[in-house]
């Protein structure tokens, strides 16, 4: 990272005359400083195509338990429907955090959601195996998986300058 834009130097950090937590701030100010307007549209244009995408693939789920029946489904009606419409919950409310920290762990919950919705999904699967639309659903849900669990490593990596 280039600490020019707040009058710092390597050196300073080298020196350790600054503690870690600082160091970690002045990495993120140093960041938003140096990233273009294109750069910050192109991460605006991705947070909301994939809020977007939450929202459809939880109204999606739902319109798939729509189509299990019976007293035995009960509680995995109940358990996908929670869980898939969270992950969209979560990131929404990720998108929104007050800290870098706070975006991380809520990142994280909606991760977690991700992966007990697949979980159910796969459950589902192998239950009825014949019900349409299961298989596409698991599938998108394993693609949040992937883009959820890299939006938390690439955050946690930047902020740990890694």
């Amino acid at each position: 990272f280039d600490f020019v834009c707040i009058g710092l130097s390597i050196r300073d950090f080298a020196n350790e005359r600054i503690s870690g937590i600082f160091q970690l701030a002045l990495r993120l100010v140093c960041y938003n400083i140096r990233m273009t307007e294109e750069e910050k549209l192109r991460r605006q244009h991705f947070r909301a195509e994939l809020e977007t995408r939450t929202v459809k693939f939880a109204a999606d789920v739902h319109r798939l338990i729509q189509n299990v029946r019976g007293e035995e489904f009960r509680n995995f009606r109940f358990q996908v429907g929670k869980s898939s419409t969270s992950i969209g919950a979560n990131y929404h409310e990720a998108n929104r955090a007050e800290s870098v920290s706070d975006f991380i762990h809520k990142i994280g919950i909606a991760l977690k959601e991700a992966e007990e919705t697949v979980f159910w999904l796969r459950y589902l699967i192998d239950v009825l195996p014949e019900l349409e639309g299961a298989s596409e659903a698991f599938n998108e849900c394993m693609e949040l998986v992937k883009i959820l669990q890299t939006i938390k490593t690439k955050t946690q990596k930047h902020i740990t300058g890694g």
